[in-house]
């Protein structure tokens, strides 16, 4: 059985799941392994860190090795899986391996991938098990980006319907200012006449 959990460091060992994530701050994710069964098992740890490493570096990785997806070392540019050398677990038995990361500090404003709507989302989701997810703290710009995403989508005929309206009440206010410009005239003239 496979789970995890995550502290973050700079805001009092709080729930990393709870707390929102700011530049700086010091996250440690514990990977747990129980071996279930009723013979000695061979495990490698593995963890993707491909989303975490889009908000953080990684500070301390607790003995694992960076690699991209193939196993080659983190130096080829493409590192996203944390792994630890394969150990053996015995029935009924608890493995645990910790890496800590910092989130950058600046935070970055990148655009949320088209192909890919879970890259730069201002969270961090990292699988072990179970899923755990960190809330960043970004700039205004992704702010912006994740309200305008949640916005209404308005094809043509709702626009026409926008624009109607509006063009009414724009005509309604035309129509009534010449008509107090005409009032007021008229009252002006009767005044004048001495007849009010």
């Amino acid at each position: 059985m496979q789970t995890k959990t995550a502290v973050n460091l700079t805001q009092n060992n709080a729930d990393a799941t709870t707390t929102v994530a700011k530049s700086g701050d010091r996250i440690t994710y514990t990977l747990s392994v129980k071996n279930k069964g009723l013979k000695e098992e061979e495990f490698t740890f593995k963890d993707q860190v491909s989303d975490l490493l889009e908000y953080a570096d990684i500070f301390d990785a607790g003995g694992g090795t960076l690699t991209d997806d193939k196993g080659a070392s983190a130096g080829s540019g493409n590192a996203k899986v944390l792994v630890w050398n394969p150990i053996k677990i015995k029935p009924g038995e608890t493995q645990k391996r910790s890496f800590t990361v910092q989130i950058k500090n600046s935070i970055p404003a990148m655009a949320s991938g088209k192909s890919n709507p879970m890259s730069y989302d201002c969270r961090i989701d990292n699988t072990f098990g179970n899923t755990v997810s960190t809330k960043i703290d970004c700039p205004a710009p992704k702010v912006i980006e994740q309200t305008t995403s949640q916005l209404p989508k308005t094809g043509a005929s709702e626009n026409m319907m926008f624009a109607g309206i509006i063009a009414a009440v724009v005509v309604y206010f035309y129509a009534r200012s010449r008509q107090l410009n005409k009032e007021v005239r008229i009252i002006r003239r009767d005044m004048s006449a001495g007849t009010l």
